[in-house]
C-alpha cells in the first residue's frame, strides 16, 4: 500500500464520522497523500443543475462512492445522466463502489492521481 494508505484496523480508532467510505477515503487516503479536496458540497452546472458530490479532488475531479442504493436500475440511470452532465461541463467523474474503497484504497488513490494529471 502507498504512503498514507492504511489497513482496515483504522475503524476501531477513527472518529464516528469517518466510518463511511467517502470520509475514510478523503481523510485517511487523500489527505495524507497531499491531495486537496472538499467533501459533500454542491456543483452548479452551466445549465443550472445543482449536484451534491461526495468528494471534489483538486478543482475538477468528482469522486462518487456507490453503495447499495446505487444498485437499482433507476439509480444507475440517474447516476449515468448526472455523470454525462458533469463530464460535459469539464469535470472528471470517478465512481468507486464502497467495497473498492475498503478493499483497495491504494488502487482508488492511483486512479485519482491519474485523473488529476
Amino acid at each position: 500500500m502507498g504512503k498514507g494508505v492504511i489497513g482496515l484496523t483504522w475503524q476501531r480508532f477513527a472518529p464516528k464520522e469517518y466510518t463511511n467510505a467517502h470520509f475514510y477515503f478523503a481523510f485517511w487516503v487523500l489527505k495524507p497523500n497531499g491531495i486537496p479536496f472538499k467533501t459533500e458540497d454542491y456543483i452548479v452546472t452551466k445549465d443550472g443543475y445543482e449536484f451534491k458530490y461526495d468528494i471534489l479532488a483538486g478543482h475538477n475531479v468528482v469522486i462518487e462512492h456507490l453503495g447499495e442504493s446505487h444498485q437499482t436500475e433507476r439509480r444507475r440511470e440517474k447516476d449515468a445522466w448526472r455523470k454525462r452532465i458533469l463530464e460535459r461541463d469539464g469535470f472528471k467523474v470517478l465512481e468507486f463502489w464502497d467495497s473498492q474503497i475498503w478493499s483497495d484504497p491504494a488502487g482508488a488513490l492511483a486512479q485519482v492521481k491519474e485523473a488529476l494529471k
